[in-house]
């Protein structure tokens, strides 16, 4: 960074009116903040959905697909096959309709109650119900075309 920033001076060099030598630190000085927020935002920015895509086999899942395997310390056999499962797993959900994809990913993933999902979404419990278990049945069918198809 701090090369970036003299390299910077050295090539503008030519640009600045000499006033004082005051003028010439704080002229140096700016060139060295503006290089130093550059710096940060660069290290900070992250490309489009950086951060906010992740597997779901990423997640701590309780009750579900990573407890599933038990809790003694899994066999390189037993983790190739939870990779498995959650990748096709991941792989169903991608392909349900988004609304659907919400409702599973709110109840399963995030744990939420049904009521709490309806104050989400702004719907009735009883459609939540209704609607999870139309999702479920579509995550299911899913599934189980995923462990048919050859692979």
């Amino acid at each position: 960074m701090a090369q970036e920033a003299l390299l910077k001076v050295f090539r503008d060099l030519e640009q600045f009116e000499v006033a004082s030598e005051a003028s010439f630190r704080n002229w140096v000085a700016l060139i060295v903040e503006r290089e130093i927020g550059m710096l940060d935002r660069r290290r900070t920015a992250q490309k489009r959905g950086g951060g906010k895509v992740r597997r779901f086999g990423d997640f701590a899942l309780s009750g579900t697909l990573s407890g599933a395997l038990g809790s003694d310390p899994p066999t390189p056999s037993e983790v190739v096959t939870k990779r498995e499962v959650e990748d096709q797993m991941e792989q169903a959900i991608l392909q349900l309709k988004p609304h659907q994809r919400e409702l599973i990913i709110q109840r399963y993933v995030c744990e939420m109650s049904y009521a709490e999902i309806a104050r989400s979404i702004g719907l009735d419990e009883s459609t939540v119900r209704g609607s999870c278990r139309v999702a479920e049945k579509r995550l299911g069918a899913l599934l189980a075309g995923a462990s048919r198809a050859p692979g």
